[in-house]
């Protein structure tokens, strides 16, 4: 979680579920992330993307699979027009389905891509880190907007064994003059 941290995010904005336990565990531990809950998906999304608007640095989203994952849509959809950087993590089904076989699941990045500045999405648990830095700047990089990262159920717990990719972090341009509402 330390490149959310670099990457000043201060909170992080979700309907609690059982989709991303370890990652919940894992932003407990990081004193400087707000962990924001709402009661549903739609308004989390609207949170993330007032957040961005105001502060000019992404909130991060998240959401599991089906109904939740559509539920963010207007909200990313709204921080898309009005250039609003937002970073959302999506969950995937586990990468090795267990012995209970599940309903299939529609491609959740594909869902986004119309609404979305750039999408990814992690085939093993060493690209989560990579794939988190790259949403991050693109994100904030030319027209701000939201970007959208899918990532399989089993990854969050995973240790990763590559080196750790640091965010680009930079002032944010903003207005006709390229100055902030505080300048």
């Amino acid at each position: 979680m330390r490149i959310l941290t670099e990457a000043q995010i201060h909170r992080v904005y979700a309907v609690v579920g059982e989709s991303f336990l370890d990652l919940l565990d894992a932003l407990q531990r990081e004193r400087s992330i707000t962990f924001v809950s709402a009661r549903h998906d739609s308004g989390a999304a609207f949170m993330a993307e007032a957040e961005g608007k105001l502060t000019e640095h992404p909130a991060v989203l998240l959401a599991g699979r089906g109904p939740n994952a559509a539920n963010l849509a207007i909200g990313v959809s709204t921080a898309y027009q009005d250039e609003s950087p937002m970073v959302v993590l999506l969950e995937n089904p586990p990468s090795s389905p267990g012995p209970t076989s599940e309903p299939p699941t529609a491609d959740l990045t594909a869902m986004f891509e119309p609404i979305a500045k750039w999408t990814g999405r992690a085939q093993s648990p060493d690209e989560v880190p990579g794939l988190l830095v790259e949403a991050l700047t693109r994100c904030r990089e030319g027209r701000p907007g939201p970007t959208v990262v899918a990532v399989p159920a089993d990854f969050w717990g995973v240790p990763f064994d590559s080196a750790k990719p640091v965010a680009a972090v930079r002032a944010p341009v903003t207005g006709a003059l390229g100055r902030t509402a505080e300048a």
